[in-house]
């Protein structure tokens, strides 16, 4: 794989669903600050997740919206996580653009957390919140599928590797900016599959990602259904039972996540443009 690949695997992941002009005049009337603290630190060294997806066929607005904003790949994933400390809990994904996606902690004190175009919010037991560029980094930084295989349409300025030294051979791969600050690295086997992904981020020691047992998922696609993440000594091994590469639209994230009660993200939803798979059909 090599950048010159970038800007046709970008139209159909970075077309997407919102207006982000509307958006910033949301976010400004509610005072969202994407360098707020984080609030929710101590679930960051745990998990993060979604639940399954499904394509969508309400009722749309009359308008019509372009199929490519409509309809693009998603990615859903649930995964059984131990660690090199002893824990384990359970982490599901979902992946459809950088701007929508989300994530779920199956804890003894579960939390879920969503890029939702230009915000971001958290949810757990006890309420919920607008996020930052903290958490937003961490949510797109979970999705270690979408990562793998749409490296270079969430990333910027894509740049070709040649000769990385992974496990006793030379590969090549890519490196760019990652959304909201600081650098990503991937690497290929001969046949362009994934071998290792390094995240480095604000504030962070650097993030190491090795893709492993390689097998075809339902659709036919062949994924990694073991992932291990390597972070300031501890390991975290991802086990996944559900890799689920589908379709979907803007409804159907909707769906499955339902507003929080926060005023800006239900007065987002309530204006943006309705584009849902029906309009085209």
């Amino acid at each position: 794989m090599n950048a010159s690949g970038v800007n046709e695997k970008r139209n159909i992941h970075t077309d997407f669903l919102f207006d982000l002009a509307m958006a910033k005049k949301i976010a400004q009337k509610h005072g969202k600050d994407d360098n707020q603290p984080m609030k929710l630190r101590f679930f960051m060294v745990a998990c993060l997740a979604a639940t399954p997806f499904y394509i969508s066929t309400s009722a749309a607005q009359d308008q019509p919206c372009a199929s490519e904003i409509i309809l693009s790949e998603t990615i859903v994933t649930a995964a059984d996580v131990t660690t090199s400390y002893g824990s384990a809990y359970r982490v599901e994904t979902y992946y459809r653009t950088p701007l929508e996606t989300a994530a779920r902690f199956i804890t003894e004190k579960p939390a879920s957390m969503a890029i939702e175009g230009p915000f971001v919010w958290t949810r757990t037991e006890n309420g919920a919140a607008l996020g930052g560029d903290d958490e937003r980094r961490f949510i797109l930084g979970h999705q270690f599928h979408a990562l793998a295989f749409y490296f270079d349409a969430i990333m910027t300025s894509i740049e070709d590797m040649k000769d990385i030294p992974f496990e006793d051979k030379l590969h090549s791969g890519l490196k760019g900016v990652y959304p909201q600050g600081g650098a990503a690295a991937i690497i290929f086997d001969d046949n362009d599959k994934p071998l290792d992904l390094t995240l480095s981020l604000p504030g962070e020691t650097p993030i190491n990602v090795v893709y492993r047992d390689w097998r075809k998922t339902v659709s036919g696609r062949a994924a990694p259904y073991t992932v291990i993440i390597t972070h300031k000594g501890n390991t975290y091994t991802y086990h996944y039972d559900e890799i689920a590469f589908s379709l979907g639209d803007q409804q159907a994230f909707q769906d499955r996540y339902p507003v929080p009660p926060i005023e800006a993200i239900a007065e987002f939803r309530a204006t943006a443009e309705k584009c849902t798979i029906s309009n085209n059909e």
